[in-house]
């Protein structure tokens, strides 16, 4: 009978309607981030907070998500509570592996439907990014201990990253780039590639290092040397960043290294520089964060699969990926106007640029995982015809149509690029003028000899959140 013989596409369609393939972060979030920017969290926490709070496959994304808002609205002890939750969750996948498609589950999953039915893991990229946010939760808190186990953190998963990719060599990964670079795929991505094309990777961003430079230096004592090695990661990164220049210069100088600082002098032009005297001034880093992280878009490719040699191409499919097409414009820099004359920051990470990069590095992943799910799903087509004929085929290739969507899943909440600008300022009161696109804000800051004064700008969309956080010179 008819209906005995579509049972088998109605079990697919039931999949379909069973699986999240439909649901779109990147919508919910055009609702979220506006209102989050206009004091309002309750869109956030209706839409991502119960799933942030359970098992799931967008468990990690959410926490990353509601952590960054809560940063931005300055509830720092919740930002550093989700972010430290994420943390776990994302040593928890690491231990399991559990986006793979090789086995069982993962492969059913990915063949029947498609990514967005995997655990969202998050790139390196976005776990540096979370351990660099949650350091600033800790600043703010007046926990530099904790900030710095923060960078220490940072700097662990770059550093598995590395020993992760130079383990690939001449291994899968390898032979997946190469399969990707010869697929008809890489033609759809070169503009996105050339976008990022002076990203040597996306784990490792000057931001994080510069960050973490400040915090081993408020530390003091063996402090010094990491600081150092952090700021020449960082200079390596971004080598025109004055704000990074200057920061190496005033470590030299605390070193008592009169040769390295002779030496830096010369490499960045300054020869007149002189350090500020420490009992008289204090340093004030100014971190700019305008804008937010582009969105994911699909683009539709027919491939041919399943073929083989002397057997012709195989079948005509239509898959989908992920792709970055619209990567928003650069952002003006944030002027500041202080008692010794005005400067600019300057963009040492381009978020947009480590997001991009961070796609390009998953790509041929995606690739195979996609051939994988298009085998499944021409092979499902093909018993589907066989059991119920025509029709059972057809139902079967709408199901299969409505399944093949990319994962556009990526975490939207950060900002589009960090720019900074670091300064001296003498011991007691003063005020800075910050002035943006459209805006400007006078900010008193009263320092003791020796401290940082940590002034975070986060912007976008006419609306802005100052925080001020000061650390004490190291005894």
């Amino acid at each position: 009978m008819l209906y005995r013989n579509l049972l088998l596409p109605a079990a697919l369609l039931g999949l379909l309607c069973a699986s999240p393939v439909l649901a779109d972060h990147p919508k919910d979030m055009v609702r979220v981030l506006p209102a989050a920017f206009n004091g309002d969290l309750r869109p956030a926490n209706d839409l991502l907070l119960k799933d942030a709070r359970s098992p799931g496959r967008n468990q990690l994304l959410y926490l990353y998500e509601l952590g960054a808002l809560n940063q931005l609205m300055g509830q720092f002890d919740a930002s550093t509570a989700l972010f430290n939750a994420a943390d776990g969750v994302a040593h928890e996948y690491e231990g399991k592996a559990v986006a793979s498609v090789t086995g069982g589950a993962g492969q059913v999953g990915a063949a029947l439907t498609n990514d967005t039915t995997l655990p969202w893991e998050g790139a390196c990229f976005d776990k540096v990014m979370a351990r660099t946010l949650n350091a600033l939760n800790y600043l703010a808190l007046d926990k530099l201990e904790d900030a710095r186990v923060e960078v220490r953190k940072a700097e662990e998963y770059q550093s598995r990253e590395r020993d992760r990719i130079r383990k690939q060599v001449g291994q899968a990964g390898q032979r997946d780039e190469a399969a990707f670079a010869r697929s008809p795929v890489s033609a759809q991505y070169r503009d996105m590639f050339s976008f990022a094309k002076d990203v040597r990777n996306s784990y490792e961003n000057a931001f994080t290092y510069y960050l973490s430079s400040h915090i081993y230096r408020a530390q003091g004592g063996a402090g010094l040397n990491d600081a150092m090695v952090d700021l020449k990661q960082a200079l390596a990164l971004a080598p025109g960043s004055r704000a990074i220049q200057t920061a190496c210069l005033e470590l030299a100088a605390q070193n008592g290294d009169p040769a390295a600082l002779e030496d830096l002098k010369a490499r960045f032009g300054v020869p007149a520089w002189a350090p500020a005297d420490p009992a008289r001034t204090g340093t004030v880093v100014v971190i700019y964060e305008p804008g937010f992280a582009p969105r994911r878009q699909e683009v539709a490719i027919n491939l041919w699969v399943g073929g083989r040699p002397g057997q012709g191409p195989g079948d005509l499919f239509s898959m989908a990926f992920p792709i970055y097409r619209d990567f928003g414009a650069y952002h003006p820099s944030l002027q500041i106007i202080g008692p010794a004359g005005s400067l600019d920051t300057s963009r040492i990470t381009d978020v947009r640029k480590l997001a991009v990069k961070a796609l390009q590095e998953e790509l041929p992943a995606i690739l195979a995982r996609a051939t994988l799910g298009a085998l499944g799903k021409i092979q499902a087509q093909k018993k589907a015809e066989q059991q119920a004929g025509w029709l059972g085929k057809l139902v079967t290739q709408v199901a299969t149509k409505l399944v093949t969507n990319a994962d556009l899943r990526s975490w939207l909440a950060l900002p589009a690029e960090v720019q900074v600008a670091q300064l001296v300022l003498p011991a007691g009161p003063n005020q800075l003028t910050l002035m943006g696109p459209g805006w400007t804000e006078r900010l008193p800051l009263t320092m003791t000899p020796g401290e940082t004064a940590f002034v975070v700008v986060r912007a976008a969309e006419g609306y802005k959140t100052i925080t001020t956080t000061h650390v004490k010179a190291a005894l």
